[in-house]
């Protein structure tokens, strides 16, 4: 896993600072996801009603057919902002833990909900976004699918690295740990420690430097 990890964030910034940053990213954007499938929701009940007051009025024969399309146009809406909201609740509960560790500098656990999370909400946006960049090809010609394709790839990369970041935190923060469990053993009768493929002094059973 070394060689994926990422060992500071954009500008100089520390593995801890950067996935703070991204989690402040996260949780506006879940916030925002959830307020929008709400809002979303209540306008399409709201609109519903008065679509069905309006076909009540339409002839009889075409009543059950324009009854369907709405109902089925609807249905469609309501199934992506039930989708919205419960993808939205995730994130921003996975997101609550990710910056509870992150402030606090410990716990890597608390990281793991979000990085399975946003892998696999990355590999279904990625199948997505390919097939609706064909879907627009073929449909609105290959400039707008092109330009669509173009814009997912550097939204997906950006979404990669922040990824990343948050993956090398937590592997920063369990090998912290181990460090600590490792440090409070009773070294005493050494001066040089090995420790994942490093080399440590140690002083009264307290690892203090790196050789």
């Amino acid at each position: 896993m070394k060689y994926c990890r990422i060992k500071q964030f954009c500008c100089g910034c520390s593995l801890q600072t950067g996935t703070k940053i991204v989690g402040v990213i996260c949780l506006v954007v879940g916030t925002i996801g959830f307020i929008l499938g709400i809002v979303d929701s209540i306008s399409n009940a709201v609109a519903v009603n008065k679509d069905e007051a309006d076909i009540l009025q339409h002839v009889i024969s075409r009543t059950n057919n324009s009854l369907n399309l709405v109902t089925h146009n609807y249905a469609m809406s309501g199934a992506n902002n039930i989708i919205r909201i419960i993808g939205s609740t995730l994130t921003i509960a996975t997101t609550i833990f990710l910056l509870i560790s992150a402030w606090r500098n410990h716990k890597p656990m608390f990281l793991l909900p979000w990085i399975i999370l946003e892998a696999i909400t990355f590999l279904i946006v990625i199948g997505y976004s390919l097939f609706f960049g064909v879907f627009l090809s073929i449909a609105g010609g290959y400039g707008i699918g092109i330009g669509y394709l173009i814009g997912s790839i550097v939204g997906a990369g950006l979404w990669l690295f922040f990824w990343f970041v948050v993956l090398s935190y937590y592997l920063e923060l369990k090998e912290d740990a181990k460090l600590q469990q490792f440090s409070e053993r009773s070294m005493t009768d050494y001066e040089i420690v090995a420790f994942n493929d490093r080399v440590y002094r140690s002083h009264e059973g307290k690892i203090f430097s790196r050789v």
